[in-house]
């Protein structure tokens, strides 16, 4: 499975299906218990990325409208993948479009793919 295909997969389960246990599962099964997390310049824990898809899922519906790989550097079986991603919040506030830019760092353990870190700009 390529970078592109694992990312996509992954963010599809955690936020744009729309299924609040497959976001969950995701979540334990597909990244690393020790990732690192930095949102618009701030460092998240686990427990508060875990949270923030729990209250997403509760409030607000995702609609990825385009995403495009900015680069991707393979390194054995994982690497670093930038996207950039125009998506649709909808909530009980409205509707918004934003753009973001997402790195992700991924690397194999135990047999697979997981996700190690992730850099999010978000406007």
């Amino acid at each position: 499975m390529s970078l592109t295909d694992f990312v996509n997969g992954l963010f599809e389960r955690l936020f744009y299906g729309g299924d609040k246990a497959a976001g969950l599962a995701a979540f334990e099964n597909d990244i690393a218990a020790d990732a690192v997390f930095d949102m618009n310049g701030k460092t998240s824990s686990r427990a508060e990325i875990f949270s923030m898809i729990e209250n997403f899922h509760a409030n607000y519906k995702l609609k990825l409208n385009s995403v495009e790989d900015l680069a991707v550097v393979s390194s054995g079986s994982g690497g670093v993948i930038a996207q950039l991603c125009k998506v649709t919040v909808t909530s009980s506030g409205g509707v918004e479009e934003q753009k973001l830019v997402r790195i992700a760092k991924i690397e194999e353990r135990g047999g697979k793919k997981v996700m190690t870190s992730l850099v999010e700009v978000r406007a």
